[in-house]
This record gives structure tokens, sequence and C-alpha cells, in this order.
């Protein structure tokens, strides 16, 4: 909910729900990012482009019933930078008559929004200050938990939460490194276990530990978090994590795009010499650096300013051909729309991979990034610590006719470089929550799932005592 200002927000109704998509805004759902230009005449707006996205808007009504608001949207002006809902008045055949600001110098105070989440659908409900429920609400505030300008109002328990507090998923991990040594599995889409010895299986070992299907999907793993599993030499403290990957997008432009998949491998592929009739695309990119002697591409932005720490929303990466063909690209409006979804909230797990045993150990120390700040991951970018680490591959029979593919397009990131994605970060002990499982069953006992078991850790592989909580 929130406690809405005397003035609302603006004359244009238009709820105001921070400075990033990262923050209040990343409790409702909301479709796909696009650009358009803006309409505002506010002195730092000069009719450039903005992010949009449509948001599925009822209000609920006194009387009984709903009324929907068909221009309900987010709008995100980097240039300022805010995020605000509108869009909740025009052309709704019952909007509340509260939510109209009669004059420029109207106060209302005492007002309170009231929204709930039902899967893609956002519904709403505004208390009048005349109303014993805003007074009511009013007082309870102190009490409430707070999301940047929203507050969370636990009125009673569901069934199925769609997001949890940080100290929930804590035990959940808790729960899970308890478990020492754990089987290498997966969870497939079907809903079937499956083990596996892979030695990258750490990620999926751990969705299935807390009852989680293998999430290709853009979208977070666990309640509203993104679990990020990362293997690492040492569990305490954190040592040898290497890179990350942060999340996977096709390009939307280029080469790619307009002649296909095929034809972008057979121009900027590279045969495999130990595999006969392969293409290869892989290979390190960072912005800035020389063309790849591999790809013969590189890596550029375009409408990022370094200096300003400014972005224009009519921006995108590249890959660049040495002749200046533009070979792939993505729009900044589909890099935010992959990166809002899955990193608003994420924790850092680590692991060690125990091959002879076919398991994994979790770890309990757990870094927990809240805040994802889009300009941040641009910056990254135009540093260099954001990489695009592709992995495609084209098998053909020799004379050209395709037989299999995949396609691999992932931007990763040095461990020790996550901080800087975020707007806080804190490295949190596992420890310091009660263990809890509550969620894991629920989602295993759904599936039908029953997960294996290995034996305890060897008194070698135990681990050594915790040293303090830090923040950084």
């Amino acid at each position: 909910m929130k406690f809405l200002p005397p003035r609302q927000d603006n004359d244009k109704n238009q709820i105001y729900l921070g400075k990033d998509l990262a923050g209040a805004a990343s409790l409702l759902p909301y479709g796909h990012i696009k650009v358009r230009v803006g309409g505002s005449q506010k002195v730092k707006a000069d009719g450039r482009p903005i992010y949009h996205a449509d948001v599925r808007f009822a209000w609920l009504l006194p009387f009984g019933g709903i009324a929907f608001a068909p221009h309900a949207k987010l709008t995100y002006h980097p240039q300022y930078p805010e995020v605000r809902l509108s869009g909740l008045i025009e052309e709704c055949t019952w909007p509340p008559r509260s939510m109209y600001v009669r004059s420029p110098t109207s106060q209302v105070p005492g007002r309170v929004l009231v929204l709930g989440v039902a899967g893609e659908q956002v519904f709403g409900l505004l208390l009048p200050p005349t109303s014993l429920a805003a007074r009511e609400l009013a007082d309870l505030r102190s009490s409430m938990t707070s999301e940047g300008v929203l507050y969370a109002w636990p009125f009673a328990p569901t069934a199925e939460p769609s997001i949890v507090e940080r100290e929930v998923l804590l035990g959940e991990l808790h729960g899970v490194a308890q478990r020492l040594i754990v089987p290498g599995c997966r969870i497939d889409k079907s809903g079937t276990l499956v083990l596996t010895n892979a030695p990258n299986a750490g990620g999926a070992t751990l969705e299935a530990q807390l009852g989680l299907q293998s999430n290709p999907q853009s979208r977070p793993d666990f309640y509203g978090w993104e679990l990020k599993a990362h293997v690492a030499k040492k569990l305490d403290p954190v040592t040898g994590a290497g890179s990350l990957t942060l999340f996977t997008s096709e390009p939307s432009g280029g080469r790619y795009k307009k002649s296909g998949f095929d034809d972008f491998m057979r121009a900027y592929g590279h045969e495999n010499p130990s595999k006969v009739n392969r293409y290869n695309h892989a290979g390190t990119l960072r912005v800035g650096s020389p063309f790849s002697p591999k790809n013969q591409t590189r890596l550029v932005m375009v409408g990022y300013n370094g200096v300003a720490r400014e972005h224009d929303p009519d921006g995108y990466l590249a890959l660049e051909s040495v002749t200046g063909d533009l070979a792939a690209s993505w729009t900044f409006a589909d890099l935010l729309d992959h990166w809002r979804k899955k990193h608003a909230r994420a924790a850092y797990v680590p692991y060690l991979s125990h091959p002879s045993l076919g398991g994994y150990q979790y770890g309990t120390v757990v870094r927990i990034g809240e805040g994802a700040s889009f300009l941040g991951f641009l910056t990254a970018l135009a540093e260099g610590r954001v990489l695009y680490d592709p992995g495609s591959w084209l098998l053909h029979d020799g004379t050209g006719k395709k037989v299999d593919e995949k396609r691999r397009n992932q931007f990763r990131i040095q461990s020790t470089n996550v901080h800087r994605l975020y707007t806080r970060m804190l490295t949190l002990r596992t420890e310091a929550y009660a263990p809890n499982n509550d969620l894991s069953s629920r989602n295993l006992r759904r599936l039908g799932v029953t997960l294996p078991r290995l034996g305890a850790l060897a008194p070698s592989e135990a681990r050594p005592p915790s040293p303090e909580l830090r923040l950084f």
C-alpha cells in the first residue's frame, strides 16, 4: 500500500514508485518494456524517450465488482530518474472520486492506496481519509515493513506467497546447507526428478532442493528472489568464486535478427578444429576491447554517457564487425526487461563440487543483492566488468545444410564485481536464521518429488568456525 501525500503525487494523478524499476515497482507485475517519446513539459524532459510497460489494473468498487483501467502503465524516466504508475483514471468507468486532484492547490491528506496482486493482475482500492480503515492503517504504519514507498500489510497468511521476506529465504537456504552434501539433480519442466553428475549442475541442484523446476524463464526463481549458485574453492570465507552468469538474451537486432541464426553463424562463426562441420561463436567480449581474432567482431555501446552516468532509452549494445556491419544488437529496453525481471532481489550462494560423490555442498555465507540498478548494469557493461560470453554453435552436414544448433547468448560478471550492480549488497550468515523448509517442502509435495540423500561429510571436510557478519 501507499500512503498518498496531500496532493497525491501530481496533477495527472500518477503514483510515484521510486527512482528505479528495482524498487517498489518490482513488486508489481507488468508487461514488456517499450520505448516511446515523452510528452512531459519538465525542464529535463526535452521530448526525450521514456520506458513504459502496460499494467493489468482494476479498481475494487465499494458496492462490489471491479472497474478496469485500460490505460494503466508504468513509466520510467531515466533522466530524472523516477518511476510512476499512471493511466489509472483514463477511460475507467468507475474511478474512485477521491483520486482526483481538484485544483493545483488542493490538499487531501490521509488517503491510502491499497494494492493487491493475483498472478499478472493488479487490484487497487483507494481508501478516503474519512474511512475508518484509512485511519487504522495509518496507526499501523510504523509496524509495517516497507519496500521503498510501498508498505506491506500482512493481514492474513496466504497459501502461496508471491514474494517472501529475506529472512524466510535465508532460513530455507540454512536448511539446505544443513544437509551437507546433496546428490546432483534437477527437476525438469514436467516435474520429474533427474539425477545428474554434470560438473556445472550446482544451480539446478539448489533449485531442486528448494522444490523448484529448472527455470529457463525470465523471472525470479524462489518467491521473488533470483538464486545464483556459484562454484567456489572454499566456503568460509568464500574464495575462488570466478565468474557468474547474469542472464541470457537473444539479440533483437542486426544480422542475427534480420537474416537469422544460421546466416549469422556462417558469417561470424569459426570452424571448430576438433569437431568436423561445426561453426562456433564463442569467446568473451568486453565493451572497449579490440576485435575478436576468431569472430572478427567487437562489443560497442551506443547511447550511454559514462561521464554523466546517463543513458538514452533509444540506445543499444551492439556486436560490430570489422567492416562496420551490425552483426547483432540488444536495445536498452530489451536488456532492462531481462534485468528487472531476474535481478530486483538476488541471492548468491556458493557451493563446493564433490565429483567423487556426485554431489554438492552449499555454503552458509550468502550474498544478498537488493535494489538492482539498471544504470549500474550499464555502467558495468561500459567499464568492461559485465562480459558478453556467447557459446553458440551450428552443426552442418558438409554441404551447408544444418543438422543441429545451440544458441547461447549470455552475459557474465566476475564474482568480485557483483556488488556494483546493486544499491545494497549484504554478506549474511544463514546460521543466524532458524532452518526452515516449509516452502520447499510444499513445493516438493505439490510436484510429488522425493529428494535423494547422500551421507554426511567426512570429518576432514567439516566447516571451520564462522567469522563475523560482513557488510559491504
